[in-house]
């Protein structure tokens, strides 16, 4: 938890900045200050504050967040995957990467992990005008973090699932939670078009529901005047109750008499929870850049040579017929470890492969092919639209012995692209298969 003093956190809102600072007390937390500004004019904030050192709400899409379940083997388990996400599963390359991961909790030897990653060149481009006027960089935080704290203190929070949607000047958020953990979350640009809102919703809505997680609520909140039409469209979704997410009566109070009334507060107070600790997710995007991420490559690298060194020792066993020494289920694990090993090095092109590369939609680029210690198959890669991934998964299923499921399909901003990237785990029925596309 970060825990700090008289925390100030910024949040660009469009063509207004917003600002608060916080101060922890024994019943929870108190607002001593509130500004906003246009950003031509952000000197005028930062006269007013008494530090410089700020905390930066940072646009989801612009950012990469994904649920990790990492098998905890030894100790290098979790370091050697975090490499595995920077150099394998990132669009932007590993010598700019700036990135943070928390452990949520652990079950049945497996840590579930929230990963976050952006690019260094992405915080410089979107801070350069904070930097200029004076103001310094404590943490860069996610905006789909920032949302799910401030739905924890609303009237609105439940356990049961819900889809949090706010709606910006200029971009939305939308984030699915479900007994207290954030299941997926998307950022995109909006400009106050209810359109784009409502199909991101229903995406998302179809996403999850290929994971057995049934919506009926969705908590809409605004930084706009009135977010009424929004409300009324979602109310039309077949089996949709839409509920305005709010502020406590007191943290409404604080900001009205500190001038700061109206919407487009919430995940300022948001950031205010995890800047002060009262969050379980301390995730900082500004953490961790070159030298943490060499380190775990190194550690990735030494793994991977080990798994070399068993392939080669098993090719040897075999050829000189001492095998019949071993345990049979020590012999079963060497041989499941070079067979993933030749399928990654392109050696093994079996009819499971085949079919996995004719399913693939002209408008999606597999990145990833691997096997877990289950022994389903993983994919990662990009996709132009939220579509060609649901193409895409729709064709595995309809591959004979195949059970595909959507892992997360993320929107990544990427320069002036945006694209979606996404994970498939898919489960075999069968040994072999049998394509029945029509």
């Amino acid at each position: 938890m970060f825990r700090k003093n008289n925390p100030s956190v910024l949040h660009i809102d469009g063509d207004t900045v917003r600002v608060i600072t916080a101060v922890k007390n024994k019943t929870g937390f108190s607002i001593l200050g509130a500004f906003e500004a246009v950003p031509g004019k952000i000197q005028n904030i930062t006269l007013k504050l008494e530090k410089k050192q700020i905390s930066l709400l940072f646009p989801r899409e612009l950012a990469v967040i994904r649920n990790l379940e990492i098998a905890e083997e030894n100790k290098e388990s979790l370091p050697v995957a975090i490499a595995a996400e920077i150099e394998d599963g990132l669009p932007f390359a590993k010598e700019k990467v700036s990135w943070d991961s928390e452990i949520l909790g652990k079950k049945n030897n497996k840590s579930n992990v929230l990963f976050a990653a952006t690019s260094r060149d992405s915080i410089n481009e979107y801070t350069k005008n904070l930097r200029s006027n004076g103001l310094e960089l404590e943490a860069i935080i996610p905006s789909s973090l920032a949302l799910y704290e401030v739905y924890r203190i609303s009237k609105a929070y439940t356990k049961e699932p819900v889809l949090l949607v706010l709606q910006g000047r200029e971009r939305t958020d939308i984030v699915v939670v479900e007994n207290d953990l954030i299941i997926t979350s998307r950022g995109f640009k909006t400009r106050g078009e209810n359109g784009e809102i409502i199909e991101n919703i229903k995406q998302t809505l179809d996403s999850v529901v290929r994971s057995n997680i049934l919506i009926k609520k969705i908590i809409i909140g605004s930084s706009l005047p009135d977010s009424s039409t929004l409300k009324e469209k979602i109310n039309k979704l077949p089996g949709i109750e839409a509920e305005e997410l709010k502020l406590p009566d007191a943290v409404l109070g604080e900001l009205k008499i500190l001038g700061a009334e109206g919407n487009g507060w919430e995940l300022l107070v948001g950031m205010v929870l995890i800047e002060l600790g009262f969050s379980k997710l301390n995730l900082d995007l500004g953490k961790n850049t070159l030298q943490k991420t060499e380190k775990l490559s190194t550690i990735r690298f030494i793994k991977r040579s080990s798994y070399a060194i068993i392939s080669f020792m098993l090719f040897l066993s075999l050829v000189l017929g001492i095998v019949n020494g071993c345990k049979r289920t020590e012999v079963d694990g060497l041989r499941a470890e070079l067979s993933t090993l030749s399928v990654l090095a392109g050696k093994q092109w079996s009819q499971t492969v085949r079919a996995i590369f004719n399913a693939v939609p002209g408008r999606v680029i597999l990145s990833e092919f691997n096997i877990d210690n289950k022994g389903d198959i993983v994919l990662r890669g990009n996709a132009e639209t939220s579509q060609d991934v649901t193409a895409f998964l729709d064709t595995l299923n309809k591959v004979r012995g195949f059970n595909a499921k959507l892992g997360y399909a993320n929107d990544i901003q990427a320069g002036n692209k945006q694209t979606v990237q996404f994970q498939m785990k898919i489960q075999q029925k069968y040994n072999m298969v049998k394509n029945e596309r029509k």
